[in-house]
This record gives structure tokens, C-alpha cells and sequence, in this order.
């Protein structure tokens, strides 16, 4: 039998702790919501630091590229979309006619030379005004400036009045070789004459000064066009908006290219292929795919037919920008898939350009052999031939490519096999890619001996075949480059060469090399600016063309304002590395005076000079540094004048050290 007051026992046993068990439960649940609550008010009273904030947004950023990079950013059926009706200009079909039908074109040639010669010999008596007007036209295409101007002369004495059209012609015909003074002359001589110009005169007008880099007189001229009263037709003002458009892109004066496009199409008649396609080129040198594709969608959207020139155009805006550059490669497949467009030199040497910025050596490796490869013949293709702009950027994406370490890979240097260095195909290139500095090197040489043989050698591609060397530490090499293959090919130094060889010196400390270097620098500057000097007493319409050849050279040629600072600043730093330091200072006082032209000199710029001056111990060098840096010696002094504020000024410190003793 059971007993009943153990029963009772056991129960009220068990209930108590059942009740343990629960209180013990919820003491941890209260303990959990502390934690938590106490954790919560950590996080909202501490601040993130800004390594915290870097991480964050580093993983983000990550992510969204990441996300980007799976996402094309322009649809494999775009062109499809769009219904793009495409237009190719170039003239492979006149030349498989001509070559087909024998001797077309050199049947026309001749007779357009005979019947020239016999009017200038006086033998013809039965040419017309549109005989002349024909004739004067062909040499105006050819830049036969006394030709098209004789023949001008000669119309009365055949009974033929001159008409508008053939004065029209040979204010073209100085236009086209950069003829403004003759080109106004004739112009005077068609009023003299009685006739009244049209809109295609004036078109030709500032054709003529848009060339001779009389930007603002033909926009000028422009402006009177308009204000005369005409009423140009499509045909003829569509050509002076293009001829504007062109002279501002040219000078890099893109927002007023801008402005001449939306007067275009608020007051005038809509935009051509042509002018589209301006548009196009200028929102690629400033990196705006977006805004060049609005532009192509909007140019199909109008009914306009994208020419071989918009197509390339598209296709260098993408490759130029790493976030497009396959998209370059995307369109140029859509093109030919649903067009039938076939890639010339322009695309190929684009496309090379881009390989150069995305560092995408592989690539640019197949784009070359296909060139070679169509060179070979002329099948279906046009016949190609590599260019300067070929193995320029071919050159620089070998510089700027840096082979992979495999992963294993023994740290001693790799000795590639013979096999491996020998080019393939009957081509300059190797069976493989390079995988080391010194294999790309020899490939690199590989293919400027098979250039030379080729192509005209310039300074561009002699100065990425430098940077090669440069780029990939072969110093004998570089030597030998800078002081004999330009020589040998009589290839001029400009200002790109002076500052990749400088660029050099600081980073193998060769002080000697440097002061050879930037003494042929100074002499070559000297001639520049000797050759662009512009004089006072010369006009102003002079003054101005003389100013934007000398920007134009500038550009090309290495020496604006930017570029002379950065070899300046490279030889003083490459001084200072070598402790040189007094001739350091000297460079940077003769250049960074007040006034100067190269402006400020910042600390941050010369950060090697400064850190010698530590390094040395020297003091005085480092007070004359900062003398030169306006900006950052207003900054230490403005430090010092809060500090004195703060703690007292001199003379109540040394006031107070004087009670003290």
C-alpha cells in the first residue's frame, strides 16, 4: 500500500519545482532582453570610425560591381530593337566596280585632265558654265588651289559668265587647304563681280576659316549669314553646323560644340548622320557612353541612317570606358550579325585603344593577328594594313600589362623555352602569351622588326616602344632607344618622350641620364616656343591662328602647361633622390616663381624633395621648400598662429620663462 502523507509529499515536491523551473526560465529570458537592450543602446551610442565606414562601403561597392559585371549593360538584340537601318560609306563598292569594268575611273580622270588642259590652252570653244563649274569642282577635291582658280579667270574669255557655283568652288577648293586669306579674296571678287553669295558661299567661308583655326571669325561670319535675312535650305546649313561643330571639338571646346548642336535643332532643321556623329565622338572623349547611346537611339529613332563612321564611333565611346569595354566587343558582333558590317582599320585600332586602358593583353594579341591575317588578302574583306595608331596602342597595352604569378610558382625566375619565343604563324607573335617582363619584351621586339619593315615608324609608336622598356625595367635597352632609334629613323623627341625618360631616371636613380635628358628637352622647348612665338605687331586674326596652332601642338606633342610642371617636377625629385638637393631647389626656384606659368608648387608634389630634406637633416632646404609652397606654408603658419593663441604668443612665453628663472 501506498502511504497518503507521502503521496501529498511527493506532489507538492514536484510543484515546487515545476515553479523553480519556470522562475528559472524567466530570469534567463529577463537576462536575454538586458543583453540585448544594452547591446542596442552600445550601437546607437558609438560612432562608426571611418576604417568601419571604409569596410562597409568597400563590401557594397564590391557587391554592386559584382552584381554589374554579371548584368550587360547593353542587350545582346540592341541594334534589332532599335530597326537600325545602317549606310556604308566607304567606297569598297566603287573600287570592285572600277576594277571589275577595267579602267573607269582612270578613263574619267583623263578626260577631265584633257579637257582642263585644252581650256587652259585656249583650244575649246564649246564648254559650258556647268562644264567649268564641273571642272573647277574636281580640283577643288584635290587641293589644285591655281588650277580651280585659273579655269575661274578663263570662263569670260570662252563667253561664259562666271556663276555663283563656280566662285563657290574655288573659295572650297583654298578652304580645303587651309586657305583662308585666298579664300576671302575670291570671295571679295564675287561681289566685285555683281553676284550675290548664297548660303553655300558662306558655308564654304567658314569651312575655310574652321581650317585655318579661325574658329570665332567663321562663327562670326555665321552670325551675319543669319542676321542677312536668308533662308538657308537643309542641305546647305546642315554643312556649316557640322563645319562648326568640328572646329570646337577640335579645340576641345565641347560645351560650345554643345550649344551650336541645340541651336541646330530648336531654330534650324534637324541634325544629319554627320552631326550626329560628332556628337557621338565628343561624348566619347569625354567618357559619357550613356549620354553617346541616347544620341545613337536618338539619331535611329529620327529615321537616320548610322554611317560606318557612327558605328565606330559607338564603338570607341564603350571602349574607352572599363565599365563598357565588352560592351564594344558586343556591338561590334551585333553589327555584323544583323548588318553585315565589316570591320575596318578605325575599328580594329579602336578597339586596340581600349585593350591599352583595360590593361587586356589577350585580346589585343588576337585583334593584331587578325589584322595580319586579312592583310594577307582581299577576299571578303577589305584589305587591311597596321598603321602607326596600330602598333601604338598594340605597344602601350604590352606596357601597361602585367603578367600573373601562377600560383606555386617558384620564386626563382622563370626561363621561358625556346619554342615558346619564337613567332607563330608567320606572324611577329609567339606561340603563347607571355607570362614574364622579359617575354614581353621580346615579343614587343618581335613585332616593332616586323613594323619597321611596314610601317612609317613616327614619335607615337616610338614612344610607346619605349614605354614598353620603360614600363617592364629593360634600362639597356631604353638607352639604346632614346639616343639611337629615334636618330635612326629620323623621328623628332617631343615632350611625351622627355617625360617617359624621365620617368625612368627617378626610378632607377640614373642622374646622369636625367641632366642628358633635360638638356635636349631644353633645347627642343626652346625651338617650340621659337616656332609658335607670336609677335605683337601681327594682326589679330593672325595672333589668334597662331594661338590655336600652338595650343594644337601643345596637345600633340607633349608640352602643355600640365606636361612641362610633371618634368619639372620629376627631374627636381629625381635630383633630390640622388641628394642633389641644392640643384633640386635651384630647378624648382627657376620655375616656381611668383607668376609663374607652371603655377603653385604643392608639398604634396614634391614629397621626395621634402622627405630628403629630413633625411638629411638639412633644415635651411627644407625652410626654402616650403617658401616655394604658398599654400602649404599658409597652412603651418595659420597652425602656428592657433597654437601661439592657444598657449600665449612668443614674447608672453618668453616673458614667463624669464619670472621662472
Amino acid at each position: 500500500r501506498i502511504h497518503v502523507g507521502r503521496v501529498n509529499r511527493a506532489a507538492k515536491n514536484e510543484t515546487l519545482e515545476y515553479k523553480s523551473r519556470e522562475l528559472e526560465r524567466e530570469i534567463k529570458l529577463m537576462e536575454e532582453k538586458l543583453k540585448t537592450s544594452q547591446s542596442a543602446k552600445s550601437i546607437a551610442s558609438d560612432n562608426l570610425s571611418e576604417e568601419d565606414i571604409a569596410k562597409i562601403y568597400a563590401e557594397v561597392a564590391a557587391s554592386a560591381e559584382r552584381q554589374a559585371t554579371h548584368q550587360p549593360k547593353i542587350s545582346e538584340d540592341y541594334l534589332e530593337r532599335l530597326k537600325v537601318k545602317f549606310l556604308d560609306t566607304r567606297p569598297v563598292q566603287t573600287d570592285a566596280i572600277a576594277a571589275g569594268d577595267g579602267h573607269v575611273a582612270e578613263q574619267t580622270n583623263a578626260l577631265i585632265t584633257n579637257n582642263q588642259s585644252r581650256a587652259i590652252a585656249g583650244e575649246s570653244h564649246a564648254l559650258s558654265a556647268k562644264d567649268f563649274e564641273q571642272l573647277i569642282y574636281a580640283n577643288a577635291l584635290t587641293k589644285r588651289t591655281k588650277e580651280a582658280e585659273t579655269l575661274l579667270e578663263l570662263m569670260p574669255s570662252y563667253g561664259v559668265q562666271p556663276t555663283v557655283k563656280s566662285f563657290n568652288h574655288v573659295i572650297d577648293a583654298y578652304a580645303n587647304a587651309n586657305d583662308s586669306e585666298n579664300a576671302i579674296r575670291i570671295y571679295k571678287a564675287l561681289r566685285e563681280a555683281g553676284a550675290s553669295p548664297d548660303t553655300f558661299t558662306f558655308g564654304a567661308l567658314v569651312k575655310s576659316f574652321v581650317n585655318s583655326n579661325r574658329i570665332d571669325d567663321a562663327f562670326v561670319l555665321f552670325e551675319k549669314m543669319k542676321s542677312a535675312g536668308m533662308n538657308p535650305s537643309e542641305a546647305s546649313i546642315q554643312p556649316i553646323f557640322a563645319k562648326l561643330i568640328s572646329g570646337y571639338l577640335r579645340l576641345n571646346e565641347t560645351a560650345k560644340a554643345w550649344d551650336v548642336f541645340d541651336e541646330m535643332q530648336l531654330k534650324y532643321h534637324k541634325p544629319d548622320e554627320v552631326t550626329y556623329t560628332m556628337m557621338i565622338h565628343a561624348c566619347a572623349k569625354n567618357d559619357e557612353v550613356e549620354k553617346a547611346l541616347n544620341l545613337f537611339e536618338d539619331m535611329s529613332n529620327r529615321g537616320l541612317y548610322p554611317t560606318d563612321v557612327t558605328f565606330n564611333t559607338i564603338i570607341n565611346a564603350c571602349a574607352r570606358r572599363p565599365d563598357y569595354y565588352d560592351e564594344a566587343f558586343n556591338l561590334l558582333n551585333q553589327m555584323q550579325e544583323v548588318h553585315g558590317f565589316v570591320p575596318d582599320l578605325i575599328t580594329y585600332n579602336t578597339l586596340l585603344h581600349g585593350c591599352a586602358k583595360k590593361k587586356d593583353l589577350n585580346r589585343a594579341r588576337e585583334i593584331y593577328r587578325l589584322i595580319l591575317q586579312k592583310s594577307a588578302f582581299n577576299g571578303d574583306h577589305p584589305q587591311l594594313t597596321a598603321d602607326d595608331r596600330t602598333y601604338s596602342s598594340l605597344f602601350w597595352t604590352y606596357a601597361s600589362h602585367r603578367p600573373q604569378k601562377q600560383k606555386g610558382a617558384s620564386s626563382e625566375p622563370k626561363i621561358a623555352s625556346e619554342s615558346a619565343l619564337v613567332p607563330a604563324d608567320e606572324t611577329p607573335l609567339f606561340t603563347s602569351l607571355p607570362s614574364s617582363r622579359s617575354e614581353l619584351v621580346k615579343e614587343a621586339q618581335s613585332i616593332f622588326n616586323y613594323a619597321k619593315e611596314n610601317t612609317t615608324v613616327n614619335s607615337a609608336m616610338l614612344n610607346a616602344y619605349l614605354g614598353v622598356h620603360i614600363s617592364h625595367h629593360a634600362a639597356e635597352e631604353i638607352i639604346a632607344i632614346y639616343q639611337d632609334l629615334f636618330d635612326q629613323y629620323k623621328v623628332t623627341r617631343d615632350g611625351y618622350t622627355f617625360k617617359h625618360i624621365l620617368e625612368h631616371c627617378y626610378r632607377s636613380k640614373d642622374l646622369q641620364l636625367a641632366y642628358k635628358v633635360w638638356d635636349d628637352r631644353e633645347e627642343w622647348l626652346d625651338g617650340m616656343r621659337q616656332t609658335y612665338y607670336i609677335e605683337d605687331n601681327q594682326p589679330q586674326a593672325v595672333k589668334r591662328r597662331k594661338q590655336l596652332d600652338l595650343i594644337s601642338s601643345q596637345q600633340s606633342n607633349g608640352w602643355t602647361v600640365a606636361d612641362q610642371k610633371e618634368s619639372v617636377l620629376l627631374m627636381a625629385n629625381t635630383m633630390s633622390r640622388c641628394n642633389d638637393l641644392d640643384a633640386a631647389l635651384r630647378l624648382l626656384h627657376t620655375h616656381f616663381d611668383k607668376n609663374s606659368p607652371l603655377g603653385n608648387l604643392k608639398l604634396s608634389e614634391v614629397k621626395t624633395t621634402y622627405n630628403k630634406c629630413i633625411q638629411l637633416d638639412d633644415s635651411e632646404a627644407k625652410s626654402m621648400l616650403l617658401a616655394l609652397c604658398p599654400l602649404e606654408k599658409s597652412k603651418v603658419d595659420e597652425k602656428a598662429r592657433i597654437l601661439a593663441k592657444r598657449w600665449g604668443s612668443s614674447q608672453n612665453n618668453q616673458s614667463w620663462n624669464s619670472k621662472r628663472r
